[in-house]
C-alpha cells in the first residue's frame, strides 16, 4: 500500500509496522519511539508522528479512542453506504489485547443517526471493552486449580 501510494519503504517504517503487528495491543507514539530508541534506532519524537500519520492516512493503522495506534489487521473499502473510516473493536480489560471486527448492520445504524442528525460521517470508532477468550480460559483453569 505504500509503495503503491509513492511512499519509500524505510526500514524503521518496516520496524513500526512489525511492532504493532506483533503486540496486538494499543501503543502509544511514545511506546513506539521508546521501542525504536531501546533498539538501537537513531529516531526522533517527531519522525514517529509522521510515520504513524502516513500509515494512517494509508489506511495502515487505527487510532483509537484513547489515541493510542493499533495495526489495521482488515483490508478496508469504505462503507457501502459512506465514504467514511469505520473502524470496531474489541478490548480485552484484563490483557488488553484488540480485536479488530466488522458489522454491516452498526455500519447501517451509525450512518442511519448521521442522517437523521443532518450530519456528514467521516470516520466512526467504537470500541468494546470485555473480556477476551484467552482470559476467560485462564480464570477458569484458575478457578478450577
Amino acid at each position: 500500500m505504500l509503495k503503491k501510494n509513492g511512499y519509500r519503504i524505510t526500514q524503521t517504517r518496516k520496524e513500526i509496522i512489525r511492532l504493532l503487528i506483533q503486540s496486538q495491543k494499543e501503543l502509544s507514539p511514545q511506546n513506539i519511539h521508546t521501542f525504536l530508541t531501546e533498539n538501537e534506532y537513531q529516531i526522533d519524537r517527531v519522525s514517529v508522528y509522521r510515520i504513524i500519520e502516513t500509515l494512517y492516512e494509508n489506511h495502515l493503522i487505527h487510532k483509537t479512542s484513547s489515541g493510542k495506534i493499533i495495526w489495521c489487521s482488515k483490508i478496508h473499502s469504505p462503507s457501502p453506504l459512506t465514504s467514511a473510516h469505520t473502524f470496531y473493536y474489541l478490548k480485552c480489560s484484563i490483557c488488553s489485547r484488540v480485536n479488530e471486527t466488522s458489522d454491516l448492520s452498526l455500519n447501517s445504524n451509525i450512518q442511519s443517526l448521521a442522517i437523521k442528525h443532518q450530519f456528514i460521517l467521516q470516520e466512526s470508532t467504537v470500541e468494546i471493552k470485555g473480556i477476551c477468550s484467552l482470559c476467560q480460559t485462564q480464570k477458569k483453569l484458575e478457578t478450577r486449580g
